[in-house]
């Protein structure tokens, strides 16, 4: 081989081996380099937390190397230190649940309303209904040596609140006393008669239940006819809890005399609804200290010469039937209007008697009803008490007091 044509070979092998050199360098290089840790993806979180939720795999954390092969482990970890956090929430809440049901129970222990001097609080121990408890007279609780509430007793301050104008010592000139009685648990909630017991011990005499007259959601009413010297009146009240409460007054009879007048009622008897007018035109009726409206009626009727049939008695449960006098229904005829109105209803007529007005006369739904200023009323009449100026009118309906300005809601 000439030496010319050596070099002409040389030159371009030279030129190769230049080439190919540094590249295999460098992809040797770039084979070899170390592999670059990537940046931690979780960005907006603690160490703590972006060292164990980062699961890709060449992160390298300061402490631990995770991998995806460490799954159980990383649960582990992030349950631990979940909670931990949850933990110390749980303890603040805790903290402040029992600051509130601490202030909550000096509130309710504050809020204790005010009872009666007279008045001694028992637990009877009984979560049941009231009603089931003994009457007053039975419970040990009132018998003398009884067992009295311990000084820490839980519930002081919860028992239920007594109010009467009855007072202790009080002398009472009259043949009776009609007293009224209040009860309440102490959140003012109202303790109605099925929850109170009433007893009365009589001087030299055995206690015996005093029964309420009339109870009107707000009230009871009870009476005593002073025919003793003396007497001891226990009133007992227990709420929903079976917690009770119990007034003791003592009071005696005087030197007696004519009862107290205490007001006036403006008192009519009226038949228009059959053509008969008003059989007792508006009058003034003296009532006494604690009467009831029946003994009002009594002495109304009486006085202008009719008298009356009726169920129950004057004191509770009374019901007038019939008012009775010669002749009273003489004349009698129903007003042609409210005849068509009776027999778009269906009326059917009846016979009615010739002295005496009441139900189930000239109409199967015919029947007195009474009205104080003006307002018709569905309670008895033994369980309202009059107050002076009151307007009491006795009206006959022919049919369920529809045809007296409306009753039950319904007006002809």
């Amino acid at each position: 081989m000439k030496k010319s044509d050596l070099k002409k070979l040389i030159i371009p092998m030279i030129l190769i081996l230049c080439l190919v050199v540094p590249a295999g360098g460098m992809i040797y290089a770039l084979s070899h380099a170390p592999e670059k840790t990537p940046d931690n993806p979780i960005n907006g979180m603690s160490d703590s937390y972006s060292k164990v939720l980062y699961t890709g795999s060449g992160y390298h954390t300061k402490d631990i190397q995770m991998k995806k092969t460490g799954i159980k482990q990383l649960n582990a970890m992030v349950k631990e230190l979940e909670e931990k956090p949850k933990d110390k929430k749980t303890k603040e809440t805790k903290d402040k649940d029992a600051d509130k049901e601490s202030k909550k129970k000096d509130k309710d222990d504050k809020d204790d309303g005010s009872s009666d001097p007279n008045t001694e609080n028992y637990n009877d121990g009984d979560e049941g209904d009231p009603s089931d408890h003994p009457d007053g007279g039975d419970d040990d609780e009132d018998q003398e040596g009884a067992d009295k509430p311990d000084e820490d007793d839980p519930n002081e301050g919860k028992y239920p609140i007594i109010a009467s104008d009855l007072e202790d010592g009080e002398v009472i000139n009259q043949s009776y006393r009609t007293f009224f009685v209040r009860a309440t648990d102490y959140k003012g909630r109202y303790i109605s008669a099925s929850s109170v017991v009433v007893n009365i011990i009589p001087s030299g005499g055995s206690a015996k239940k005093l029964y309420s007259t009339n109870d009107d959601g707000y009230k009871i009413g009870y009476k005593l006819n002073m025919e003793a010297d003396s007497y001891t009146v226990t009133i007992k009240a227990t709420d929903k809890k079976g917690l009770s409460s119990i007034a003791t007054y003592t009071v005696k009879k005087g030197e007696g005399g004519e009862p107290e007048v205490e007001g006036q009622i403006t008192f009519s008897l009226e038949a228009t609804t059959v053509g008969l007018g008003k059989l007792i035109a508006p009058t003034k009726v003296d009532f006494y200290q604690g009467e009831q409206l029946t003994y009002v009626l009594d002495r109304a009727l009486k006085e202008h010469g009719y008298s009356y049939r009726y169920q129950g008695d004057l004191e509770r449960g009374f019901y007038l039937k019939h008012v009775v006098r010669s002749g009273i229904t003489d004349g009698a005829d129903i007003p042609g209007d409210l005849l068509e109105k009776l027999e778009d209803a269906g009326y059917t007529p009846t016979n009615y008697h010739q002295d005496s007005l009441g139900e189930y006369d000239f109409s199967g739904q015919s029947g007195w009803i009474y009205s104080v200023n003006g307002a018709n009323m569905s309670s008895g009449m033994a369980s309202f008490y009059p107050a002076d100026g009151d307007e009491v009118r006795l009206r006959f309906s022919l049919y369920k007091g529809y045809d007296l300005d409306g009753h039950f809601g319904k007006i002809w």
